[in-house]
């Protein structure tokens, strides 16, 4: 975590009412009432002040107001089940809670989950390992594989979209505008006995989808989509950095180096990034880094530039997600513990886009800290 930045206007009450010779004492006790009535004046102010709210004056952007549920997926070290549980960080709450949506919602056991509507409770789209049995050479095989899955808040059903076979659980992102659905998968090598490295973007694939299931379009070599709210824009990583494909013209545009042009950095899938609805506004955490670069596009020339870094050398930041406001961002912190050089102690911070210290922070010490993300952050209340 950063060291907290110091106070700019310091209290420097010291010999401003001293007592003098001749007067002193009536100037010093003006001074001292003086002091006593702006205290209570402070006093006043502090009190109105709706803490419950959780919020927190930008000049920049206005006032954040946290609120709605964070969708947070991991490995809960007190619960007797051993799989990937997920649950919702409720700010609508005070103070805020945690609620096991797995088991509130009878759901597989999920990895990577996107809301189809981050306003509304229309469903969600979610990843899960399933068996599935299959007969080679008149035996039985039993594998466990990837599959889609669609749940319909309103019929309460779950019914099967893509069935994978095993390309890894990659990250999704859906446009309920354009009807779309975008997920990354590991691409297989080009033999059976070919092993590929599952933690270079290099080694991925994006397939676009209608939300049937149908597929699309498909961008080899990439990973992590994202995206625009309108459905115009697909974001995502490559070897290179951040790129965007214009979903009507199918050009593919250069938007932001995350490697510095080095030629000896290879890109993982470890590097993360969400984009605000309109695309104004992207937040990267780089990998085995503790930094978090904000950047501001200006979309007629595609450009994007850095408006605010955040770099830490005792934390590393992973997994981020905007909210539903799209005036701040959560994101993973994990303390780099000094003797073993681990990670440990996993929390949320949520933070603006332009202050240098959190909103806010919510511990995770349940969380094994090397199965910890967050999914989405979805603006509905606590019952859904």
């Amino acid at each position: 975590m950063e060291q907290d930045q110091q106070t700019k206007n310091q209290n420097q009450t010291e010999n401003v009412f001293t007592p003098t010779a001749e007067g002193g004492n009536k100037h010093y006790w003006w001074g001292v009432t003086f002091f006593a009535l702006l205290a209570l004046v402070a006093l006043v102010v502090f009190s109105l002040v709706d803490w419950n709210q959780l919020n927190d004056a930008d000049s920049s952007r206005g006032e954040i107001t946290i609120s709605g549920q964070v969708a947070i997926t991991g490995i809960d070290k007190s619960s007797e089940n051993s799989g990937l549980v997920t649950y919702s960080l409720d700010f609508n709450s005070s103070p805020p809670k945690l609620i096991n949506q797995t088991e509130r919602m009878g759901l597989f056991t999920s990895s990577f989950l996107e809301f189809i509507d981050r306003h509304g409770p229309g469903g969600l789209f979610f990843k899960t390992l399933i068996p599935v049995s299959s007969v080679e050479d008149d035996e039985s095989v039993e594998e466990v594989v990837n599959a889609t899955y669609l749940y319909d808040h309103a019929t309460n059903r779950v019914t099967e979209i893509i069935a994978d076979t095993e390309q890894g659980a990659g990250t999704m992102s859906v446009s309920q505008t354009a009807g779309l659905l975008a997920y990354s998968q590991l691409a297989g090598g080009e033999t059976e006995s070919e092993q590929v490295d599952s933690a270079l973007v290099s080694n991925w694939e994006i397939v676009i989808t209608n939300l049937a299931g149908e597929p699309m379009a498909r961008i080899e070599n990439a990973a992590h989509p994202a995206w625009l709210l309108d459905g115009s824009r697909l974001l995502y990583l490559k070897q290179e950095g951040l790129y965007a494909l214009d979903w009507l013209t199918k050009e593919e545009t250069f938007m932001y180096s995350i490697s510095n042009d080095r030629s000896d950095y290879d890109l993982t899938i470890s590097t993360m990034f969400d984009v605000t609805d309109t695309g104004n506004y992207m937040v990267i955490t780089p990998q085995g880094s503790g930094k978090i670069y904000v950047l501001k596009v200006d979309w007629p020339a595609e450009q994007a530039e850095v408006v605010s870094l955040i770099d830490s050398d005792v934390a590393m930041y992973s997994w981020p997600v905007i909210s539903p406001n799209n005036d701040s961002y959560a994101v993973i912190a994990s303390r780099i513990d000094a003797e073993t050089d681990s990670l440990t102690q996993p929390q949320v911070e949520i933070r603006s886009f332009t202050n240098s210290q959190p909103l806010t922070l919510f511990p995770l010490d349940d969380f094994d800290v090397n199965h910890v993300f967050l999914d989405d952050w979805v603006n509905i209340s606590s019952g859904r």
